[in-house]
């Protein structure tokens, strides 16, 4: 069985509503049996959700179709009132008999969606283990450090290209398992469907902008669409905001690229922000379906290349071309540019030949438990 979920269906029923996302859907639907072989059946399910169920077809060839039809999606576009959509799917594979194939399948979805792939495949017994165990672990983790205190928000320097002087920092956030530091990556997905997401960024807002205060450094924070969708946000940031009395424009706020694709509300909550004298980057652009119309409604500050770019541009042309498109582009509408995951002299200078104004990565320091140990590489 494929499992396939459509990849921010509440945000497309939010921008287009309920009635018109159904027909959007069902646009979606007839694109998936036309991709669907000989040997398979599609089922409509709920919440956007379909599945193909192949007869006899080992993991290998059900991958190598989940891979086909995802790539069709990427190049093919939904029409709706002589709008595109680009709809994407990810997708959990699994083998088994009746409801069993279901569950395994749903569960390498989750995972899928939790590690941010494009599918997962279910491996029985090793696959139902590791997960269920990791998962257990780190919701007992969780819910134990935001009980005692056991978050921490690191600052990882931004450097002006110009000045080669550290100019501003980002809060990335952090927790201590047996007196080792952990990265989102272990715990991000598990954060968001446990619903404490929002409560995580209003920690780091807070803890960065007590920092803001005594330091006087700029700081830049990263808010995801749930953020934004979370009605008390606004007024959170409003209210810290005057209490604390920081200047906010040495706050930038970090938005996904595919922020883009969203309600107007969610467009309506950026301009609050901006109204209020913050900054707004748009992070990691150039990884998902860039629409740089929309970005450039949005009138941004900042836009930060993505680093799977930048990671390879000395080594690799397509990268480079990418990379300096973005550039040009950030220039022409008056945004600065911000190249992530900076690990080396070489691929320092390529930025700086480029005319980036900003770098962040390894080359320059990994992420610091405070500020104050910084004065000396400033």
């Amino acid at each position: 069985m494929l499992l396939f979920s459509p990849n921010n269906f509440d945000h497309i029923i939010a921008t287009y509503g309920i009635e018109n996302s159904d027909l959007i859907m069902e646009q979606a639907i007839e694109l998936l049996q036309l991709n669907c072989p000989s040997y398979a059946n599609l089922f409509v399910l709920d919440c956007g959700e379909a599945c193909i169920v192949l007869n006899e077809v080992d993991s290998e060839k059900a991958k190598y179709l989940t891979q086909q039809i995802q790539a069709f999606f990427y190049v093919v576009s939904i029409e709706f009132n002589k709008i595109k959509i680009k709809i994407s799917f990810t997708v959990g594979i699994a083998s088994g008999c009746n409801e069993e194939v279901y569950s395994r399948a749903k569960m390498a979805l989750i995972t899928a969606k939790q590690n941010h792939r494009k599918y997962e495949i279910f491996e029985k017994n090793k696959f139902l283990q590791s997960v269920i165990s990791k998962n257990l672990y780190w919701i007992e983790k969780l819910e134990d450090v935001i009980e005692n205190n056991g978050l921490k928000v690191y600052y990882q320097p931004i450097v002006n290209n110009e000045t080669k002087k550290i100019e501003k920092f980002e809060a990335l956030i952090r927790i201590f398992d047996d007196e080792k530091v952990i990265g989102p990556s272990n715990f991000l997905g598990l954060v968001k469907q446990a619903g404490l997401l929002s409560a995580i960024t209003k920690f780091v807002i807070n803890e960065s902008f007590k920092m803001q205060k005594e330091t006087s450094h700029e700081i830049t924070i990263n808010v995801t669409n749930d953020d934004f969708m979370d009605d008390s946000f606004i007024n959170f940031v409003e209210q810290k905001l005057v209490a604390m009395q920081i200047d906010p424009n040495k706050i930038t706020f970090e938005v996904s690229e595919t922020i883009t694709e969203y309600s107007d509300y969610i467009v309506e909550q950026v301009f609050k922000l901006k109204s209020m004298g913050f900054k707004i980057a748009v992070d990691d652009f150039g990884v998902e379906h860039s629409n740089f119309a929309r970005v450039m409604h949005f009138e941004v500050d900042y836009i930060k290349i993505d680093g799977s770019f930048v990671k390879n541009i000395d080594t690799d042309k397509n990268s480079y071309i990418i990379t300096k498109t973005i550039a040009n582009f950030a220039k022409a509408i008056g945004a600065k540019c911000v190249a992530e995951f900076v690990s080396s002299e070489e691929i320092y200078e390529i930025i700086k030949e480029l005319g980036i104004e900003y770098s962040q990565g390894y080359f320059f320091s990994e992420p610091l438990s405070s500020l104050n140990t910084t004065n000396n590489l400033l």
